[in-house]
């Protein structure tokens, strides 16, 4: 399940632009882009794609680290 709240603030912000396609996968909504994922609502998570290179720039951030939705970290995508 995801965060309504956030999904619809989301849907506010993008939900008009060109090329995105709302989606729900694994138990939450989000835009994909070119059928990938740009950025997810994921339980109380946001899921943005920023690039293998900035996901391992992320360092000692508590609010914003890499996504791992099964123990191993999904490349190029970050939760805040």
């Amino acid at each position: 399940m995801y965060d309504a709240g956030l999904a619809e603030r989301l849907r506010e912000m993008i939900g008009g632009m060109p090329d995105m396609e709302e989606s729900t996968m694994f138990g939450g909504f989000g835009y994909l882009m070119n059928g990938h994922i740009c950025v997810f609502v994921w339980s109380d998570r946001l899921v943005i794609r920023i690039g293998a290179e900035a996901v391992a720039s992320l360092d000692n951030d508590p609010y914003v680290g890499p996504m791992d939705f099964t123990g191993k970290a999904m490349r190029g995508l970050a939760t805040v």
